[in-house]
């Protein structure tokens, strides 16, 4: 059978100049925390509870995706427990093809005890999500197919399927914009533009809102 390790109780999270140091098991939120006094953020998925060691070894799509790559692309050290017991660390300069495998291949090279992560320069983003009726998901999703290639650096969107308050289902799309707050209407309007009737649930906000 299979070993499952629990390394909540690993959860100190450190800031040193554009990095955090974090436990295996801090979560996304306590590193958002950490980094906040700074003016910094930390790239990662986009529900606070969860594991940013577990997340960002996984990938980790989320709110700063489109201006700062992947949770794994911003992996840049970590110390790892391998399956013979030893402890090793690894970063650009030592064991760099476990870093490499650390960035996406998820838990299938050993226990990540301590994570180091880049961190960025941003305090808010305009967030939210948009939502349209299910009988325009069609024509939306083809909308949205021919928007992709022109959607500028800092937004994110995540097309999803969601109930309305009246029960019906809804065509959603789940929107982080990072850019310049200036642009925020010009980017809703965009979103609003792919169908017809939108729902607009949009706002600035922190990581830690």
């Amino acid at each position: 059978g299979d070993v499952v390790l629990d390394v909540t109780r690993m959860r100190d999270v450190s800031v040193v100049g554009d990095r955090a140091i974090l436990g295996g098991g801090a979560t996304q939120r306590a590193v958002a925390d950490a980094a906040r006094p700074y003016g910094l953020i930390n790239v990662g998925g986009i529900f606070g509870a969860l594991g940013q060691t577990a997340m960002a070894t996984g990938g980790g799509y989320g709110h700063f995706t489109s201006s700062h790559g992947m949770a794994c692309d911003n992996i840049v050290g970590a110390e790892v427990v391998l399956a013979d017991g030893s402890i090793v660390q690894t970063n650009e300069g030592e064991n760099e093809d476990l870093l490499w495998a650390l960035r996406g291949g998820g838990c299938n090279f050993g226990v990540v005890t301590k994570l180091e992560i880049l961190l960025h320069h941003h305090l808010d983003i305009l967030g939210g999500v948009v939502t349209f009726a299910w009988a325009e998901a069609q024509a939306i999703l083809k909308a949205y197919d021919d928007l992709v290639s022109k959607i500028p650096n800092g937004l994110t969107m995540r097309p999803m399927l969601l109930p309305s308050p009246e029960g019906a289902l809804g065509m959603a799309f789940h929107v982080a914009w990072s850019g310049p707050e200036s642009k925020d209407k010009l980017i809703a309007d965009v979103i609003s533009a792919l169908g017809n009737n939108a729902d607009i649930k949009l706002a600035r906000k922190t990581l830690c809102d």
